[in-house]
């Protein structure tokens, strides 16, 4: 009777971790499918906010941490449910000079959200992807769901079997369902005005949809960074009552702040191929005259630090310093006489169609296939190992373009691929 008792133990047991081995099962391939059904393959957001986060100079973001609107945009109320930081083109920190990228500002606030365990979800745009606002949709529930584990069944009987793709009115009612049972989210949106004009509507309404509904049930906040541009602030005054903003430009004190810790890293790096028995004041002075000549703008001091870089003397830095325009599109004409500067006229005709090729390609071209497509002109049209580009070749055109960590070749900042367009249009220019 005693061996009977312990083998029906024994079966009783068995079977208990079968049923447990299934329904593991059966849970993975639900998760599988859920996420297979959001037809996203890649890891390209995690990948590009790792990126900025390891490349951020440290102390470069604190102090938007400490803004007030920023600090009410985190409480747990009703309060700035909408939060708009906008600036002039390059106005967010920079990443390290050896790895130049955009804004580090949203990444690294991100982080600070992430050690606060507050539930945050985003999207860092970047106009050589083509972002739009069905694959945001996509991006932002898959976020949820992945932190939310236990909603994947739900969401695989009442989406993924009924809905065989899914269309922006599915993933906007799915992300709202989504939203009313989490206690309470942030949504983070970077690089708004990177994206096509036409889909920046769709976008804002997407998002706006999210965080318009009765003060007392809407437990989402919204926070966009993007440039101050027509084609976004009137959408933003007309869609979204109650938005608070906060502009770079005009937070001078902040973003100085910031730029105080890129610049003495730069200034720092710059001053070791120099001796001057004054070298300490010589090199403060260069960093003051350098924050006060950015007027907030990061992107400026990150462009003229390449030109820094060729001068002989602590003369030629404050000349250099002092000569830079301020606004972006003449220093970009004063980067591209400077690599004009002394070449022939095939060599100019070569950095012009670098900087085309970068602008039209229907995708991101990896290196080699930029370097492909420039060696092929009207009197070369034939491409051979003799008329092959070498890897250097692409140096023409720094510090305009980059080359990213998949091989793909860009430009540091979507200001620059507008101002190529525009010289495009009117080659007379150049």
């Amino acid at each position: 009777m005693t061996i009977g008792f312990i083998e029906a133990k024994q079966w009783r047991g068995r079977l208990a971790n079968e049923a447990d081995r299934l329904e593991r099962q059966r849970a993975a391939q639900e998760r599988l499918a859920v996420f297979s059904w959001l037809g996203l393959s890649d890891t390209s957001q995690e990948d590009r906010l790792d990126r900025l986060l390891r490349d951020s100079v440290p102390g470069t973001c604190d102090s938007f941490g400490k803004h007030e609107l920023v600090r009410r945009w985190e409480q747990d109320d009703t309060s700035c449910r909408s939060l708009w930081v906008h600036g002039k083109p390059g106005a967010g920190p920079r990443t390290k000079a050896e790895n130049p990228g955009k804004s580090t500002l949203c990444a690294n606030f991100l982080e600070l959200l992430r050690n606060q365990k507050i539930a945050t979800f985003w999207y860092l745009c970047s106009y050589q992807d083509r972002p739009n606002a069905l694959n945001i949709l996509r991006v932002l529930a898959s976020q949820i769901i992945a932190s939310n584990p236990s909603f994947v069944g739900d969401i695989y009987d009442r989406y993924v079997i009924r809905i065989q793709k899914p269309n922006s009115k599915a993933l906007r009612s799915l992300i709202q369902e989504l939203i009313d049972i989490i206690q309470s989210c942030r949504i983070v949106i970077d690089g708004l005005d990177e994206c096509v004009e036409m889909e920046q509507k769709y976008i804002l309404e997407d998002l706006f949809s999210f965080v318009k509904g009765p003060s007392k049930t809407t437990k989402a906040k919204l926070l966009l960074f993007s440039r101050d541009i027509p084609s976004i602030s009137s959408k933003m005054s007309r869609s979204l009552k109650g938005l608070v903003k906060i502009s770079l430009s005009s937070e001078l004190t902040s973003s100085n702040n910031n730029i105080t810790y890129y610049v003495n890293h730069e200034v720092q790096n710059i001053g070791e191929k120099f001796t001057s028995l004054n070298l300490k004041q010589d090199l403060d002075n260069i960093s003051h005259l350098l924050i006060e000549r950015s007027e907030g703008m990061f992107l400026w001091v990150k462009l003229i630090m390449h030109s820094l870089l060729e001068a002989d003397s602590i003369a030629e830095l404050q000349k250099v310093i002092v000569s830079m325009p301020r606004e972006l599109p003449e220093v970009y004409d004063r980067i591209l006489d400077q690599m004009y500067r002394g070449k022939e006229e095939a060599q100019r005709e070569k950095v012009l169609r670098m900087l085309k090729w970068i602008v039209f390609s229907y995708r991101p071209l990896k290196h080699h296939e930029l370097l492909h497509g420039v060696a092929v002109t009207v009197d070369t049209p034939d491409f051979c190992e003799n008329t092959r580009l070498q890897e250097h070749a692409m140096d023409i055109c720094k510090p305009l373009v980059e080359k990213m960590p998949d091989g793909t070749v860009t430009f540091i900042h979507h200001t620059i691929q507008e101002y190529v367009y525009i010289i495009n249009k009117c080659p007379s220019l150049y």
